[in-house]
This record gives C-alpha cells, structure tokens and sequence, in this order.
C-alpha cells in the first residue's frame, strides 16, 4: 500500500440510527427546505435554506462517520491516535443528494520529521489491520423534524504523510 492510495473498508457493513434535534435549523414545511446559519459574525447572522434533501442528506453522511468511529474503536485493540475519520458529501446538479457521492473516510497519518529524514509518529495500529477493521459501508438513518432519511455510505481508508510547518 502506497501512501495517498485510498481502499475500501473490508469489514462487514454496519448501520446506524439517531434521532436528531438541530437547533441551528429551522424546517420549512411549505417549501420542504431548511433554514440555516449559513454565516456568523459578532453583530449578523446571514441565514440561507437548502432543500431537506440535501441537508438530511448532509446530517446523515455525519451520523455514519460517528458510526464508523464507533466500530473502529470496538474492533481494535489499539489505540487511534492518528487517525481521522470524517463524512464527505456532494449534491447533484439538481441539489438532490446523490448516495453515491457521500462517503466517509478514514484517514491513517504518518507524521515526518521537519529538518530531518525518518517518521516522527504513526499510528498504533498498522494500516492493513485498520482497513481490515473499517466497515465496507454504512447504512444511517436519520430522524428529523419528524421525518425519516436514510442513506448507504460507502467507507474508504486512506494512508497519508503529513509534515508540521
């Protein structure tokens, strides 16, 4: 396995559940959209809509990371240190969430030495057991303003080198 090469979780798939009350929202049942905190400063609040689609779709993808992290923790006996696990999430053209274009991915990072050659820190675990560990998707169903969305999530993993500046 190279480094930036990203694989597939190879573990059995999971799914997951949460009941969610966002206080940063505001459902709009006559337009089907939500209303959101799209900028905050000291004295403005610049506030935006998205169809509920794409915000359920959004707030989903976040359920099945937590998930992900959840499984990993159980199905290791080593610590995580160094290794990230977050949902990434796309729109159509259309502003419909596409499944296929949420993922989650969970990120192994290497640390190198600044002025010198060699590895200052790396995760515990070895790659291979992690990839091993992650779930190959992850089925989320979120619940909002009294409605159900769900979504299947594929998880990836991927091995990095980064380098303080």
């Amino acid at each position: 396995m190279t480094f930036e090469e990203t694989v597939r979780g190879e573990s059995d798939p999971i799914s997951t559940r949460e009941s969610l009350r966002p206080a940063e929202a505001e459902h709009l049942p006559e337009t089907d959209e939500v209303r959101i905190i799209a900028q905050y400063e000291a004295r403005s609040v610049e506030l935006r809509t998205e169809p509920f689609s794409r915000y359920a779709g959004r707030k989903c993808a976040g359920v099945a990371a937590d998930a992900v992290t959840s499984a990993i923790a159980e199905r290791l006996d080593a610590p995580t240190e160094h290794v990230a696990v977050n949902s990434q999430f796309e729109t159509g053209n259309d502003g419909v969430p596409d499944d296929a274009k949420a993922e989650v991915l969970v990120t192994s990072t290497v640390w190198m030495k600044r002025w010198e050659d060699g590895v200052k820190s790396r995760p515990a675990v070895d790659f291979d057991e992690l990839v091993a560990v992650t779930p190959s998707t992850v089925t989320a169903t979120v619940e909002l303003f009294g409605r159900e969305y769900a979504c299947v999530v594929p998880v990836l993993a991927k091995k990095t080198r980064a380098q303080l500046l």
